[in-house]
């Protein structure tokens, strides 16, 4: 179907406005003391998220936020939609233009956010990437890496705080993390270690082997490569090897049921491809929880 909007002129209109389903629609700039005085009018809603007002707020100071579809929503006088982002116009004290909805059913409210919430997977989708529910978790891994070296707990990549608006350019900063999320699906089917954890961890190496931008799995191309495959695919070991006493570790991991965190995963995977690399023999591998996670080295 081709809208109208598409092959036909359009007389320009201020408003909409439909007497009989009682409802008008306005573009409108919103000022800051326009935004206190609307939420200081209302006496209905929910309790505000402060760090949902928080990142709006830094979206609006730095530019990012644009009229994008979404209304601020009043039914029956009352706001029902829109409480955050007229907060976070206060506190950036930046103007917010957005679409104006004005209905007469005061239940209207309970048929809002009835849709899936766009995530960050969902932008990098759009942009072009794959496996984007692995790739969004794995950049907020990395993020983390990065900042402090520090992985604490289960620390999730999916859950950092990273927002739709930057997700991509944050993606842009980690070149070939896609193709290790890629890369990684073969050792996965043999041992299934978290996915995300394990691309991290092939990034990591890859990235000082100086290989993290090159396709594809030889082995033969990438000392990493290597190191992982004698650790999923059993080939190559001998007693006191590191790959072994990471093969071991995951073994026992995975058959004693325990959920293995990503510091674990990451740390152990990085101990041992140091030793691995010096040709120090392994009898075993202490991994300490609250220990940063260790710089690996170039082959």
């Amino acid at each position: 179907m081709i809208l109208p909007l598409a092959n036909e002129q359009q007389e320009p209109s201020n408003y909409l406005y439909d007497p009989n389903l009682n409802l008008y629609i306005v573009v409108r700039t919103i000022f800051p003391h326009e935004a206190e005085s609307i939420l200081e009018g209302q006496v209905k809603n929910r309790a505000l998220s402060k760090a949902t007002v928080k990142r709006y707020a830094q979206m609006m100071s730095d530019g990012a936020w644009m009229l994008n579809g979404e209304s601020i929503v009043f039914a029956d006088g009352q706001l029902i939609d829109g409480q955050h982002r007229l907060k976070a116009v206060i506190d950036s004290k930046v103007p917010l233009t957005a679409i104006w909805v004005e209905v007469g059913n005061k239940y209207a409210f309970r048929t809002l956010d009835q849709g899936k919430k766009r995530g960050n997977s969902d932008v990098l989708s759009i942009a072009g990437y794959t496996s984007t529910h692995n790739l969004a978790a794995c950049i907020g891994t990395m993020v983390k890496i990065d900042t402090d070296w520090k992985l604490i707990g289960n620390g999730a990549g999916a859950k950092t705080a990273i927002p739709n608006y930057e997700i991509e350019e944050y993606a842009k900063r980690y070149p070939g993390l896609e193709n290790s999320v890629k890369v990684i699906s073969k050792w996965h089917k043999m041992l299934k270690i978290r996915r995300s954890s394990l691309a991290v961890l092939h990034y990591l190496l890859r990235r000082v082997d100086g290989g993290h931008e090159i396709e594809g799995t030889d082995s033969s191309l990438h000392k990493s490569d290597e190191f992982l495959d004698q650790v999923f695919e059993g080939i190559n070991l001998h007693k006191g090897s590191p790959a072994l006493a990471l093969r071991n570790a995951f073994i026992r991991g995975l058959s004693e049921g325990r959920v293995m965190e990503p510091g674990y995963i990451i740390k152990a995977g990085i101990i041992c491809w140091n030793n691995w690399l010096s040709g120090k023999q392994m009898k075993v591998l202490r991994v300490e929880r609250e220990s940063a996670i260790p710089k690996p080295k170039k082959s």
